[in-house]
């Protein structure tokens, strides 16, 4: 199950979701792709207390789109120059806390630790 593997990849315990958040994943329209759920439930696993994920956790009301914040890179750009790019977007976008641009980029945090030593993006401010 994706939340189990999330829950490794992150080193949290395994965490259900509750009734609720079941028939709220269910019912939501997902306009994203599988990526959009994975951000979801990261989000949720970050923020779960009390052993489970309650629909309230999923913030599905506040998804964000991902057309909404669409930002075009020049066309010829190596794929490590986009890469960069797309991380710094991120943390800048977080404010440089690394667990949500992590969140956002679906990876885990210690890949994205890895990436900003590759790349030398600077100081990042512990999760």
């Amino acid at each position: 199950m994706i939340l189990d593997r999330l829950a490794a990849d992150l080193g949290r315990p395994r965490t259900p979701l509750t009734d609720s958040a079941a028939e709220a994943l269910r019912s939501h329209d997902w306009p994203g792709n599988i990526r959009e759920l994975r951000n979801v439930l990261e989000r949720a696993l970050l923020h779960a207390r009390d052993g489970a994920i309650d629909a309230g956790l999923l913030h599905l009301d506040r998804a964000p789109k991902e057309t909404s914040t669409a930002v075009e890179f020049p066309f010829d750009l190596p794929l490590r120059e986009l890469e960069r790019r797309h991380i710094e977007r991120a943390l800048n976008h977080h404010g440089g806390h690394v667990e949500r641009a992590a969140v956002m980029l679906g990876m885990s945090r210690s890949t994205l630790y890895e990436k900003i030593k590759r790349y030398q993006l600077g100081p990042a401010k512990p999760a």
